[in-house]
């Protein structure tokens, strides 16, 4: 039901937003024509050339061919976090699983968007919103999100590529607010914990919360979420580094 719930509500993203750029409403930096994301071809949206020549094959192909999409909110995770994490980003919530139409949207609407992607430099500071795994076979390729600072970062085998997407801000946000929303976010649990073949992270059966209970509650093991809620002040503004706009 959440997967059929989310395709709705995504469909409904996506003519909003563009609606609201054909008539000068809304967000401003998304001013282009309705169906111009929309770069299909026999096969579906098509990641730009840029990315896929920065990237490499392989990683790109795990994008467009996926057999799985995971969504994770994220966040900065700092120094003396000891929580579960991905691509050194902390982990704080399991937010659905992408279908296929949703791909093609995403690969469309972000990865595909030449219009909304920019090479101009921002000096802002990267803000982890949104993390989507994308899986095919044993490897995979992540997707990192960023609001403000509007970007998306690629990571693939320890190597990553910050992209500037300023000017596709609204699209951004409307995700953000969709998949991180409370209804939608679930709180995170090890998959391996739960012996789950996948990395959903969430307890489905009785026996998975049973061991739930039973981790929290052991102090050998520590709590099964271990990331800050509490909003620290943020350090000086870096002039370098991959979570920096520098491109």
């Amino acid at each position: 039901m959440r997967k059929i719930s989310i395709t709705v509500l995504i469909l409904s993203l996506f003519v909003s937003v563009s609606a609201s750029a054909q008539t000068g409403e809304g967000v401003t930096s998304f001013q282009q024509d309705r169906d111009s994301w929309r770069r299909q071809t026999a096969k579906g949206p098509e990641i730009l050339g840029t990315i896929y020549d920065s990237m490499g094959n392989i990683a790109m192909k795990n994008i467009t061919d996926s057999e799985q999409i995971y969504c994770y909110v994220v966040d900065a995770a700092a120094p003396d976090y000891e929580g579960y994490a991905i691509d050194g980003m902390a982990v704080k919530s399991f937010c659905g699983v992408f279908d296929q139409e949703l791909k093609s949207i995403f690969v469309g609407s972000i990865l595909g968007n030449e219009e909304a992607v920019s090479t101009k430099i921002e000096q802002c500071a990267i803000r982890p919103k949104l993390m989507f795994r994308f899986i095919r076979g044993v490897d995979y390729t992540d997707v990192l999100l960023s609001s403000p600072c509007y970007s998306f970062t690629i990571f693939y085998g320890g190597k990553l590529k910050t992209y500037n997407f300023s000017n596709g801000s609204g699209v951004i946000d409307e995700l953000v607010s969709i998949f991180a929303a409370e209804d939608v976010a679930v709180p995170f649990v090890s998959p391996a914990l739960l012996d789950q073949m996948v990395p959903v992270g969430v307890a489905e059966t009785d026996d998975q919360k049973n061991k739930v209970k039973q981790s929290s509650s052991s102090s050998a093991t520590g709590p099964i979420r271990n990331w800050e809620s509490e909003v620290k002040e943020a350090p000086a503004p870096k002039t370098g580094g991959w979570n920096n706009l520098n491109l």
